[in-house]
């Protein structure tokens, strides 16, 4: 009699243990549907599956290969869709895939298994879907008909869009002889295949000259516009300064423009020429700073003295001006 207690107390207490996993288990389920299941040889079935989890379960989705099943091959298949459900409690797992088979007969998709576990128990689950059946047909044939023959080939019309790629193709084709003849040509009289003409550069110092004139002639500090005039006057400075004498002359401060070119003009006069252009901008820029008249003017004027006196001389030009000075100067005779 104590026997059967105690194995009724342990068959309690096996079943109060297995409890939360046969829970979790009725919470799980699977299910698969197709959109027909009779067909053609080779056309497309819609197999489509679904299945539910709680959000902490950990679950393993089954491996689709290229066939679900014996002559049921798998075409292509969608991404696999996740959806929580409205309480978050559930997540559930959803895929469509294409099959075909190119046999006759009927065949039977097996269910697919998905297992999962619980956090906290090892217990191993499982859910799985239904097996479905598919009857694949042939093509019914009238027997007692004759065998007709084959069609001939159905020749379609010609296309615009045809037209246009074989102008194009045949166009092309007598450019490219042409050019060749062109090049052969060229090539027997030795001469140039092709005549380039570049437009010489503008040295640096014209180019700053006439935007120098033109800023004399916009008359901006008259009208009011200091401060617009001398930002435009340094403007014209740095990007000469820049080609020049090869410096980055826009992206430095007054310090580092006349720092960098202490090694590069010798003549201290034009250095100091240019540092009170820099320094009066600086000052009408940033500390607001109101000049007298006649300090526009002296900044606009040194600024072409300054180009003129740094410019870059033509190699010809100094080599013309070395001769003349090595050249003694001829005495005026006397009777």
């Amino acid at each position: 009699m104590k026997l059967i207690v105690s194995i009724k107390k342990y068959c309690f207490l096996i079943l109060v243990l297995l409890l939360p996993a046969f829970a979790s288990a009725q919470n799980a389920s699977a299910s698969a549907t197709i959109d027909t299941n009779h067909v053609l040889i080779g056309d497309h079935i819609k197999y489509n599956y679904k299945a539910s989890f709680p959000i902490k379960a950990q679950v393993t989705l089954p491996f689709i290969a290229d066939t679900l099943c014996s002559k049921v091959e798998v075409i292509s298949r969608s991404k696999l869709d996740t959806l929580l459900s409205a309480d978050k409690k559930l997540i559930t797992y959803s895929q469509t895939i294409n099959i075909a088979s190119f046999d006759s007969g009927s065949f039977v998709v097996p269910p697919m298994i998905f297992d999962f576990t619980m956090p906290g128990d090892t217990t191993k689950l499982s859910v799985n879907t239904l097996p479905i059946t598919i009857y694949i047909n042939t093509v019914a044939v009238d027997t007692t008909k004759a065998i007709k023959d084959i069609k001939a080939i159905y020749h379609e019309p010609i296309t615009l869009r045809e037209i246009l790629i074989w102008g194009s193709i045949i166009l092309g084709g007598l450019l490219l002889i042409g050019l060749a003849i062109f090049i052969i040509r060229k090539i027997r009289r030795k001469e140039k295949i092709i005549n380039l003409q570049f437009k010489p550069k503008v040295p640096a110092h014209e180019k700053a000259l006439l935007e120098l004139e033109k800023l004399r002639n916009e008359k901006l500090w008259q009208g009011g516009k200091i401060k617009e005039f001398h930002s435009l006057l340094t403007d014209i400075l740095r990007v000469y300064i820049e080609e020049r004498f090869e410096t980055i002359a826009m992206e430095m401060t007054t310090y580092d423009i006349m720092f960098s070119l202490k090694v590069k003009i010798s003549e201290k006069e034009e250095l100091k020429r240019l540092e009170h252009i820099l320094t009066r901008a600086d000052m009408v820029k940033f500390a607001k700073y109101n000049p007298l008249p006649d300090e526009h003017d002296t900044s606009l004027k040194n600024a072409v003295v300054f180009v003129e006196n740094t410019k870059q001389v033509k190699a010809t030009e100094e080599k013309v001006e070395a001769i003349h000075e090595s050249e003694p100067s001829e005495e005026p005779k006397t009777e």
